[in-house]
């Protein structure tokens, strides 16, 4: 399964911390960048594919670059990541394969949200068990997500429509997935668990701010702060 981490031009230094966390709980998967400029520190065991030019996917344009990327890959399921999602435990394997397979056998199923946003959902409901993994189902309030989560690619093609902000394909997206056949489901074990660091365009440390709160370890922190990874380069706007 392809790990695909989205960025843009004014976010890409964030991949320096994404990295610097996935060296020590995500190591297994190989990743791909998907972006518009290389921003040449990546490490070996990721790859950078090009959408094309930031200055043609404004904000207000940015599910077009997802559309384009989406249109010129050919894998069925995908996990989608964005660049500011620092892991603060590792990955559990176990876990995220078993929701791979799941979907492989379930093609009804649209979306596997494989961080904490479908079982904290208000119609969140148990649907039964795979191997080590419990499993809910969850439409209603973002059952599309940009939170970390195994798509069908042809899925998320279906709901996906130009000229939106990530927040407008989110929320009305959301409208037009719950009114399709595919399902939406979670998992109780949390498999990819991570902070977002950027909180309203701008870089926050605290996590307060999220459902449930949580933030890295002390020892994350100081390691990050030890490697530059904290810093926003001169000269690029939030």
């Amino acid at each position: 399964m392809k790990t695909v981490v989205f960025t843009s031009d004014t976010h890409n230094w964030l991949l320096r911390g994404f990295f610097h966390q996935w060296a020590k709980y995500g190591n297994e998967l190989t990743v791909e960048v998907a972006g518009f400029t290389n921003p040449g520190f990546l490490p070996d065991y990721a790859t950078f594919y090009s959408i094309g030019k930031f200055e043609d996917y404004p904000v207000e344009k940015w599910s077009n670059s997802i559309i384009e990327y989406l249109n010129k890959i050919d894998d069925d399921l995908f996990l989608f990541l964005l660049e500011d999602y620092w892991l603060i435990r590792p990955i559990n394997m176990d876990a995220l394969h078993t929701a791979e397979r799941f979907m492989t056998n379930h093609p009804e199923v649209g979306r596997f949200d494989v961080a904490a946003d479908r079982v904290f959902n208000r119609s969140s409901r148990y649907i039964g068990s795979m191997d080590l993994i419990d499993i809910c189902e969850a439409k209603g309030e973002y059952s599309l997500s940009f939170q970390a989560s195994i798509y069908r690619r042809t899925a998320l093609l279906e709901v996906m429509r130009f000229n939106e902000s990530p927040w407008q394909s989110e929320l009305k997206g959301s409208y037009r997935l719950n009114s399709l056949h595919y399902k939406v489901v979670g998992t109780y074990q949390w498999p990819i668990n991570y902070m977002i660091v950027m909180n309203k365009g701008k870089f926050d440390p605290s996590g307060s701010w999220m459902y449930p709160s949580r933030t890295l370890r002390v020892e994350d922190w100081a390691s990050l702060k030890q490697a530059g990874c904290l810093e926003m380069p001169a000269g690029v706007m939030a």
